[in-house]
């Protein structure tokens, strides 16, 4: 699991620039996160600390590049573990996570829009729980 989490950190050039509108689709946080997506739906639940535990400082960090690989990872595991356990696990940050939709980088939002989506598709619970804030 750590090789994957390796691979979120490893941003090639054009990922780094933050004024491109699309991320190449053949770079390594992306393919991270598609390997990410693979073993979630195979080992459900054992995903989720080790993830939650690589996103959590990124979030709130002030380096784009690490809230973007922090959503990139959260995304990659949503319809994998049981819903109920993604919704104790996130219920605290789900403010947060949502404030990151005015994040002042367009990949940041575009991830973060790509979360909700995945959230709302499979574990549509958290979103009504929370519809206040939204």
């Amino acid at each position: 699991m750590e090789i994957i989490m390796t691979g979120f950190s490893k941003f090639d050039q054009e990922t780094q620039d933050e004024k491109l509108d699309e991320t190449p689709e053949n770079n390594l946080s992306l393919s991270a996160g598609y390997t990410l997506e693979s073993i979630a739906r195979t080992i459900g639940n054992k995903v989720l600390d080790p993830v939650f535990n690589f996103i959590q400082p990124k979030i709130g960090s002030a380096n784009w590049g690490d809230r973007y690989i922090g959503m990139i990872a959260f995304g990659s595991i949503i319809d994998g573990p049981n819903p109920d356990d993604i919704i104790n696990i996130i219920s605290g940050a789900f403010g947060d996570i949502l404030n990151m939709i005015n994040d002042p980088v367009p990949k940041v939002r575009q991830t973060v829009a790509f979360v909700f989506y995945k959230l709302s598709e499979y574990v549509p619970t958290l979103i009504f729980q929370n519809e206040m804030n939204l």
